[in-house]
């Protein structure tokens, strides 16, 4: 009797289990299903994403809610004296909403904010916004492929909702932090934070301390030099002091300059011109990343400029110039322009102390050498928590928590997302080009390529997005591999680095800025984990038809426009 051989059955060979669980959506071929997207914070991301979502997607309920009571994010929040931003105005607007009116090429906080609070209610965007709420936790529900959060209202009750798309827009420099110095609650005097400004609070004639000595002190200290008694600045490690971005185009030796109402016209009634011009000082931007080359000679060269300008400022005074002029490399830490701060450092009212501060005194502070100072008022210009987790808790995948993850090593994933936490999007997350000029065309960016990610979940029944662990692996190795070569993996204390002197440097992209833009065009699903709503991944193809066939106006020979064909 012959032997029949059986054939081990192919994987792709139907079984009766798969055949049993794939059943005939009716429905034409990918159609798209809804999806609901809370954001978090009504900034410049946020506002973006609402703009772009009502004409970039379909069928998608939409909610922001933002912890306070207005939009602006961190121009509302913050509004010290001096505050300005240190990118060009016209670098730092939208594509789709240029301003010809921008009052000054360095614009105040206040000017900034009320650019986004115009396109607020010229787009009618705050009929998305939930003002005074604010997200206190979410929480991958694996089950359902949706996050599920906790929001406190404006009465202190709580609130629940769900989504399947979470966007992180609250920013990276949002949650300000007083210093970690013993006694600050027994200080009597006036205690201030540059990130929580009381405009009513007056210093004319008063003995004040300024504590911290990066961008904000630099803004804040020379416009309190000239009202204070005295001021007492603790400068504990110096940092590079130059001109503003694309300082070409703007005024004498990089200063600031008031546009003419004949300029403003101009933009306004010549869109060519006007469109040059920003063309110009965008470029002017994106020229910057040799200058970042710890063996390129624009940071050589730079270098050595920069320093001199420095001495020269401070009056070649010894002492200032020795404590003040960095020698680690040029970027290390962000380069932070001061127009008239080292002027300032040279005057009779100022004190400057090249020390920290050890303990606060219900009169002041002790520094480190065991000096009490007396003051009247105390400012904090001691920064943010930068460890790039939003401020709310998120528990992932497993019980995994992003706090605890980020406090050991912020770690993701192109720094849009992050492995174990699916359809969680971040702008920026760690790794992004949060030292490559104007943020605004880098929330563009993040917004077209999560964009494009929702447009394939809606049409193919895909549940979840999670960047594969060696995807984000391959990543990390990756950019710290290439930071060697940078100067912000050199040797200074920065919060590129977490507050660290030495690496890894987890805040900055390690490429130039174009290569940011470039890497995001496409979206490489082939670093995702894919999940799908059905068993079978091909049940979004329907009942065979396409919608354009079963519309009686629809272009059923579309194929023919197509070029490549």
């Amino acid at each position: 009797m012959a032997r029949v051989a059986l054939r081990p059955q192919s994987p792709l060979m139907p079984t009766s289990r798969r055949t049993s669980a794939t059943k005939t959506t009716e429905q034409p071929f990918a159609t798209r299903r809804k999806v609901r997207i809370v954001c978090v914070g009504a900034g410049a991301s946020g506002l973006q994403m609402a703009y772009k979502m009502e004409r970039k997607l379909k069928d998608v309920e939409f909610q922001i809610y933002e912890k306070n009571k207005d939009v602006g994010g961190t121009w509302l929040e913050n509004r010290y004296p001096g505050c300005e931003c240190d990118i060009p105005s016209h670098s730092y607007q939208f594509a789709w909403e240029r301003n010809p009116d921008w009052s000054r090429f360095y614009s105040s906080s206040e000017e900034i904010w009320r650019y986004f609070k115009s396109i607020a209610v010229k787009y009618d965007l705050e009929k998305y916004v939930k003002f005074e709420h604010k997200v206190r936790s979410a929480q991958w529900n694996e089950n359902q492929g949706k996050w599920d959060l906790v929001i406190t209202k404006p009465d202190g009750t709580e609130m629940h909702d769900q989504c399947e798309i979470l966007a992180n827009c609250s920013g990276l420099l949002n949650s300000w932090k007083w210093p970690d110095v013993p006694g600050i609650l027994d200080y009597k005097g006036t205690l201030l934070h540059s990130a929580a400004w009381d405009a009513t609070q007056e210093f004319a004639g008063k003995t004040i301390a300024v504590i911290g000595g990066g961008s904000s002190a630099v803004q804040i200290i020379p416009v309190l030099q000239k009202s204070a008694k005295k001021l007492i600045p603790f400068l504990r490690s110096p940092v590079w002091i130059t001109t503003g971005y694309a300082a070409k185009m703007a005024g004498p030796n990089g200063t600031n300059f008031s546009y003419s109402e004949e300029q403003k016209k101009e933009f306004r009634t010549s869109p060519k011109k006007f469109d040059e011009y920003c063309r110009t000082v965008e470029g002017e931007l994106n020229k910057r990343f040799s200058l970042v080359q710890l063996e390129h000679e624009d940071q050589k060269k730079s270098k050595e400029v920069v320093a001199n300008m420095m001495r020269q400022r401070l009056g070649n005074d010894p002492e200032l110039c020795q404590k003040l002029v960095p020698s680690y490399a040029l970027g290390c830490r962000r380069l932070t322009p001061g127009v008239s701060y080292l002027e300032s450092l040279t005057e009779d009212n100022v004190d400057a102390q090249f020390k920290g501060v050890a303990r606060f005194t219900p009169k002041g502070v002790v520094d480190d050498d065991g000096v009490e100072h007396e003051v009247d008022v105390v400012v904090c210009a001691t920064g943010f928590n930068t460890n790039f987790a939003p401020h709310f808790s998120v528990i992932g995948q497993n019980n995994r928590n992003l706090q605890q993850e980020w406090d050991i090593m912020p770690q993701g994933y192109l720094s849009v997302m992050a492995n174990g936490y699916p359809n969680m999007y971040f702008f920026v997350g760690p790794n992004g080009p949060v030292s490559h000029s104007s943020t605004l065309p880098t929330f563009g960016w993040n917004t077209r390529y999560m964009f494009k990610m929702i447009d394939k979940m809606q049409k193919e029944g895909i549940k979840a997005y999670n960047p594969k662990a060696e995807a984000q692996r391959d990543f990390f190795n990756h950019t710290h591999e290439m930071m060697k070569r940078t100067a912000w993996s050199s040797a200074c204390r920065s919060w590129f680095k977490n507050g660290k002197v030495h690496g890894p440097t987890v805040a900055v992209w390690a490429g130039s800025r174009l290569q940011y833009f470039e890497a995001l065009k496409d979206v490489r699903f082939e670093d995702f984990d894919i999940s799908y709503i059905s068993d079978n991944r091909f049940q979004y193809f329907g009942n065979g038809y396409t919608e354009t066939e079963l519309d009686p106006e629809g272009n059923s020979t579309w194929y023919f426009d197509d070029p490549d064909l």
